[in-house]
């Protein structure tokens, strides 16, 4: 399943991650598999403190901005914007730091079985021969490239707008003495790569584990696990289609899946908020504040914005294939080319003791075909919402 270039590239990618303290794991490249150490756990840790500082910051700079100049003051809204970045890449890193361990080893189950799988039941596979071990392999090194273009950004917009409230440098006093001025200038720009880093290379580890899960399950929910259906293509033999087998990969599949939703599912939870909410600000602003708002900021905005709502959309629309892909599955068990009266009631039992597949917390909030209609459609109502009722009492305050 996974190719020499894909091992390559998700080295380098947890590498650069581990090093700004976004994760505290790494891959060996012998092994193949994730490794930790005290010294990338402290690592971690400094991360936290850096984000929790930009926290109390930019949520006091945007308190500061609101009593003096509110709304009408063009860097609120960037300043917001930084406040909910800062949260939501906190909780990120902090959800990794309290469940490194568990990350680390159900990845590494992850990595075990999918090989061990496709050794067993493909012969004569060929990873760089696979479609779907290409397009992982692609989708990873277009994440490992990605955050270099858009990391510069935030020291960008610093550089170009150094007295916003939003930075740290608007604090010191216009009768500073000029070295002063340059160590908080030069400071402002490395702080603002650095939480620039975070939060981007943060990004590129939960959608490269994300990319990694889905294509590795994926394939064998929706197709391999399947009865024998004649508009499917199978890869792997028609051994695994007999019983014995095929309950034992199904309940491999089950546990590592319920593994991952361990820490995945507060990740969704987290996320479903904090991204509804940068949307909302993001749109809102955009809309209500275009004439006065100036070219870069408003690039900005709408680049977050566009960036956030159409990746999380692509998320919510796979986890959504994903659930309704495990139900067809377990429903075409019927169909099974059963040996002995004993087969078809044992797997009968088995099948009743299968839940289908879902991403999110059970109980809580499961991801569904419909669930990226409803996210869009609130995010829609939510915006127009805010214009006619924040923006349309705004323009009668005297």
């Amino acid at each position: 399943m996974y190719s020499e270039h894909f091992y390559k590239i998700f080295h380098l990618e947890f590498l650069l991650a581990s090093s700004i303290g976004v994760c505290s794991f790494r891959l060996n490249r012998k092994t193949r598999l994730f490794y930790t150490t005290p010294s990338l756990k402290g690592g971690c840790l400094l991360s936290l403190g850096f984000i929790g500082l930009h926290i109390v910051f930019h949520s006091w700079a945007t308190l500061r901005i609101a009593m003096t100049g509110g709304d009408s003051d063009s860097h609120f809204y960037i300043s917001y914007i930084y406040a909910i970045i800062s949260w939501l890449e906190f909780f990120a890193v902090l959800i990794i730091k309290w469940n490194d361990d568990d990350i680390l080893h159900v990845i590494n189950q992850l990595l075990r079985y999918i090989v061990d799988f496709y050794v067993k039941w493909v012969p004569g596979y060929v990873p760089t021969k696979d479609f779907v071990s290409m397009v992982t392999t692609l989708l990873c090194f277009l994440l490992l490239i990605g955050p270099s273009v858009a990391v510069p950004l935030a020291p960008l917009f610093f550089l170009l707008f150094p007295s916003s409230p939003a930075h740290i440098y608007s604090l010191v006093p216009h009768n500073a003495s000029d070295i002063l001025k340059w160590a908080v200038f030069v400071l402002n720009v490395a702080d603002s790569s650095l939480i620039s880093a975070l939060v981007w290379y943060g990004l590129m580890t939960f959608i490269t584990v994300a990319i990694v899960y889905f294509f590795s399950a994926f394939p064998l929910i929706c197709q391999e696990f399947r009865a024998k259906n004649k508009n499917l293509r199978y890869k792997t033999s028609d051994e695994l289609r007999q019983v014995d087998n095929l309950t034992r990969e199904y309940r491999c599949i089950e546990l590592i899946h319920k593994e991952f939703m361990r820490t995945a599912g507060l990740v969704f939870l987290v996320f479903q908020f904090c991204t509804a909410q940068f949307s909302l600000v993001c749109n809102y602003s955009v809309i209500k504040e275009w004439e006065r708002l100036d070219i870069f900021t408003a690039g900005m905005l709408v680049l977050f914005g566009v960036t956030l709502q159409t990746i999380w959309a692509i998320v919510l629309e796979l986890s959504g294939r994903f659930h309704t892909q495990s139900v067809r599955t377990l429903a075409s068990w019927k169909g099974l080319d059963f040996k002995t009266g004993a087969e078809k009631k044992y797997m009968s039992k088995f099948k009743k003791g299968c839940y289908p597949l879902s991403i999110g917390e059970r109980g809580l909030f499961i991801v569904r075909r419909i669930s990226v209609l409803k996210f869009l459609r609130a995010i829609v109502k939510g915006t127009f919402r805010a214009l006619l009722t924040i923006g349309g009492t705004a323009k009668h305050v005297p």
